[in-house]
């Protein structure tokens, strides 16, 4: 360590003051320079990632247990207007919710209590077994 030390000090030494390398110089130019750092938003589903019927389907409204979906965003209001929820099963098609971007609200998190009905009302008693459907959410931005 001692040498170390030792030698960096006799580096010192020997380097040059700035000052005595003055002479030429070229003239100066400016650089730009740009950084980007993209927005985010995205989906979650804190209770998981699937719901269930609390009853058995049959006739009459079926009632899905609440289903908790948190947004969250981190966005430029100058490049974004809004942010959206949106719900659908094939096309979409359900706005949850919309809301303005703006200086305050560029950054954010929303949590929803999605609730869902299987109304089977009119239509014959589906065998026993299993049943399986695809609800897919997605958060926009304009």
């Amino acid at each position: 360590m001692v040498r170390l030390l030792i030698a960096l000090a006799g580096l010192a030494l020997l380097a040059s003051p700035v000052a005595g390398q003055v002479g030429l110089a070229s003239s100066a130019h400016t650089v730009v320079l740009t950084a980007t750092r993209h927005g985010s938003v995205r989906v979650a589903l804190p209770g998981g990632s699937s719901a269930t019927f609390p009853g058995s389907l049959g006739f009459g409204p079926d009632d899905l247990a609440p289903l908790a979906v948190e947004t969250a965003w981190d966005l430029d209001p100058a490049a974004t207007s809004a942010v959206s929820l949106v719900a659908f099963f094939t096309d979409p098609g359900v706005v949850l919710f919309s809301r303005p971007i703006t200086g305050g609200s560029a950054t954010g998190t929303r949590t929803d209590r999605l609730e869902m009905r299987n109304d089977l009302t009119g239509w014959t008693a589906p065998s026993p077994g299993q049943y399986q459907g695809m609800l897919n959410l997605l958060a926009v931005t304009q």
